[in-house]
This record gives structure tokens, sequence and C-alpha cells, in this order.
């Protein structure tokens, strides 16, 4: 349950997407916001499984550190999270089906706006960087 905001404008179905916002209820992306914000809208309404995640990771490459446009590299940007709205893949499977699988991904880095990130009421990640000991070694090291 929560509010999530994507900073980096996703591609989609030949269609620029930017400002996402959406607020999750039990696991269902109950709003919508952004632009275009209908057809946002109509897309996560495709089917009953478009509207709950089928994917979330972290980005940590650290060779990445800004958005080109191209989801196959924007969603692993260093300081990144993403989360795919739709089908889950055969490879994680999460059991959600949809016709869609759509990465949307935000960057957590001060130069964006920094942000934080928690999982059962801990922090483990704040401005890009994780802040748990046993995970700082993910933030990647700057003279890589």
């Amino acid at each position: 349950n929560g509010k999530v905001t994507f900073n980096v404008p996703s591609l989609f179905q030949g269609r620029r997407f930017e400002n996402i916002s959406l607020v999750f209820k039990d696991g269902k992306a109950i709003e919508a916001h952004g632009t275009p914000e209908k057809v946002l809208n109509d897309i996560l309404d495709t089917d009953p499984g478009a509207r709950y995640t089928g994917e979330f990771a972290f980005g940590v490459n650290p060779r990445l550190n800004v958005p080109i446009g191209l989801t196959l590299f924007d969603e692993k940007i260093n300081g990144s999270f993403h989360i795919a709205m739709g089908n889950g893949l055969d490879v994680v499977d999460n059991g959600n089906r949809s016709a869609i699988h759509w990465d949307l991904v935000s960057m957590h880095t001060p130069e964006m706006g920094g942000g934080s990130i928690y999982i059962d009421g801990v922090l483990i990640r704040k401005d890009g960087k994780f802040v748990l000991p046993e995970l700082e070694e993910l933030n990647g090291d700057d003279n890589y």
C-alpha cells in the first residue's frame, strides 16, 4: 500500500509517458496519474493483471548513471529501481498474468530528487544508496 512515483520517462506501445505515479492498495494500482493520463489508464485497464506488479528490482550497475530512453538500460541505472506492471516473467514468476509487461523506472540519486525505500518498515535505501551494512556492497565502486 502506498504511492510510487517514476521520474524517468517511459516508452510503451510507441508512446512516451512522463511523471507517472501509482497509488497501490492491497497490491493493486487503484490510481494512475501521468502524461498522457487517459492512455496510461487505458493500458493499465488492458486486463485484470495489468494493475498488479509483475516484477520489482533495484538498479545497481555502477557504469550506468543517466537515463537514455531505453528501458533495458535505464532499469539498471545505479541508484534506481523499477517496477514492471503486468505479467510476471517466467524466470521470476510471481503468478501474475497480463498481456502487458511495462517497466517503470525511478531514480533516487540526489541529482534526481532523492528518495527512500522501506521494506517492512525498515529503511534499506536512501538517495540511491543502500544503507544496511550487509547491502552496502551493492552501491557499486566509483572506481569500477
